[in-house]
């Protein structure tokens, strides 16, 4: 009898020892996918797909020629803006203090507008296009405590266009001058017109980058760009 109470005591534990290790590899091997499946989020859009930048002409001197940028659907192009600081973050001289942390996805925005009159009226609607395109922005953030008076930094901005993104859009990177490029999600280029962006000086401007960083270069790849006159 004492051995038959034994025997069941010992499979008992056997069962838990066994259950035990089951679950102890189905906690590992969640960790490693979840550890797998975020990395693999993060690297949808990897910076090594950026090569060979070039930077995109100022036309300071003719506001109404314009540099529109041009995807095709599906590819993959990188941006990189170049800021130069223009003076402290904490410089309290103009009554406002700036935060320390600049935010730089928040000047990244994709979109345009829809003219509900044929008019030059500014009566237009907005379009939400963020879910017809990827993008990272390398890095997110920039410490600004970090940074002195005259010193640049550099923000890449990688935009994947998905397939049904094909279309025009009055404003995507931010430009020199507190100004937004147009951008056309196209196959042929050369299909690529002024009318196409009818819009393009009636919306209101997506927020602008404000002190203490200015503008000054953007330089891209994997992105082309055609100059055209857009009133």
């Amino acid at each position: 009898m004492k051995e038959k109470k034994t025997m069941l005591y010992n499979k008992k534990i056997t069962k838990i020892i066994i259950t035990v290790s089951c679950m102890s590899v189905l906690i590992v091997i969640g960790v490693f996918y979840f550890s797998y499946a975020s990395v693999q989020q993060n690297t949808v859009l990897p910076e090594n797909n950026c090569n060979k930048f070039y930077t995109i002409p100022d036309n300071s001197n003719n506001h109404f020629t314009v540099p529109v940028l041009i995807m095709s659907p599906d590819s993959i192009g990188c941006a990189r803006l170049n800021f130069t600081i223009i003076y402290d973050y904490n410089d309290t001289t103009s009554g406002v203090r700036w935060p320390r942390i600049a935010e730089l996805d928040s000047l990244f925005h994709i979109g345009g507008y829809h003219p509900l009159t044929n008019d030059n009226s500014s009566d237009v609607t907005e379009k939400n296009v963020a879910s017809l395109f990827q993008t990272q922005v390398i890095p997110n953030t920039v410490d600004l405590a970090n940074m002195k008076i005259g010193s640049n930094f550099t923000v890449t901005y990688i935009i994947k266009p998905l397939k049904n993104a094909t279309g025009f859009y009055d404003y995507s990177l931010l430009k020199p001058a507190c100004e937004h490029y147009p951008l056309a999600v196209v196959y042929d280029a050369n299909t690529v017109n002024a009318s196409d962006f009818p819009a393009f000086r009636r919306g209101p401007l997506p927020p602008c980058v404000s002190p203490p960083y200015k503008l000054s270069t953007v330089e891209i790849s994997g992105i082309n760009y055609k100059e055209l006159t857009l009133r």
